[in-house]
């Protein structure tokens, strides 16, 4: 899961370098780089860890005490995330194939919606959804959820190598 996060606030690096490029600047590859992500986000819109990790804190969690609303305002927000990042994609897929944004004022509006809210539901994630589940989960639980968690981190990697992005295989050199 700390790989995913990190593979998303990659993303949301990404996203904002393409924003503060605009609207001089248009990095074709990274445009594409990040539509291809983007995508991949909202496809996932309920990521699999995310749906595994809720799932148990909601069998554990007392009505009463507010987890099963805690996780609820999660689902909403990646929900929510989804359908911005459907947006930007589609936008960046313009930039990406011209090479500049006919409206790069709304362009750089929407990528610094999308990165902030990517952003603001890691740290929902780490401050609030993460504790909550280690102070609900048996050690048991924990261990089969963090097996479970390598597994899909295993096959959703991040790496950066001398200037290069590499997300899921798709690459990304800066200034082109």
């Amino acid at each position: 899961m700390a790989e995913d996060r990190a593979a998303q606030r990659a993303l949301a690096d990404l996203l904002e370098e393409i924003a503060d490029a605009l609207p001089t600047t248009a990095n074709r590859s990274a445009a594409a780089l990040a539509a291809a992500r983007l995508r991949r986000l909202a496809a996932q819109a309920q990521p699999a860890e995310e749906t595994a990790l809720f799932a148990l804190i909601e069998a554990h969690a007392p009505v009463e005490a507010g987890a099963r609303h805690v996780v609820a305002i999660a689902r909403r927000e990646g929900a929510l995330l989804a359908g911005l990042a459907i947006e930007l994609a589609d936008a960046l897929d313009g930039l990406a194939r011209e090479g500049r944004s006919g409206e790069a004022e709304a362009l750089g509006y929407m990528l610094r919606a999308c990165f902030d809210a990517i952003r603001r539901r890691l740290d929902w994630m780490e401050a609030v959804i993460l504790p909550q589940a280690r102070a609900l989960l048996t050690p048991l639980e924990t261990r089969d959820l963090g097996d479970h968690l390598a597994a899909i981190a295993a096959r959703q990697s991040l790496r950066v190598r001398s200037g290069l992005a590499v997300i899921d295989g798709d690459r990304a050199k800066p200034g082109r």
